[in-house]
């Protein structure tokens, strides 16, 4: 089998949807100024934004699992977390 070059790899994760995570207050505005502006409301608001570094950190997790798994071939793989 011939070796495949990263440019050759797909640009999207074919996978099925398990789960969904909505967070109220995101819908309809471009998602890096809605965090923001959630971020700075919860400073004064003395509140946790509904965005948090965990959070954050579970996503990439599940961004980087989806990428080892487009790279072996749609190979199942553990998201770690």
């Amino acid at each position: 089998m011939a070796k495949v070059l990263a440019d050759q790899l797909p640009t999207t994760i074919p996978a099925r949807m398990l789960a969904v995570h909505e967070i109220e207050g995101f819908k309809d505005q471009e998602p890096l100024a809605g965090a923001v502006k959630d971020f700075l409301e919860s400073i004064l608001d003395d509140r946790a934004p509904l965005s948090n570094g965990d959070f954050a950190l579970q996503m990439l997790a599940g961004l980087e699992a989806g990428e080892r798994s487009a790279r072996a071939n749609g190979a199942r793989v553990t998201v770690e977390i």
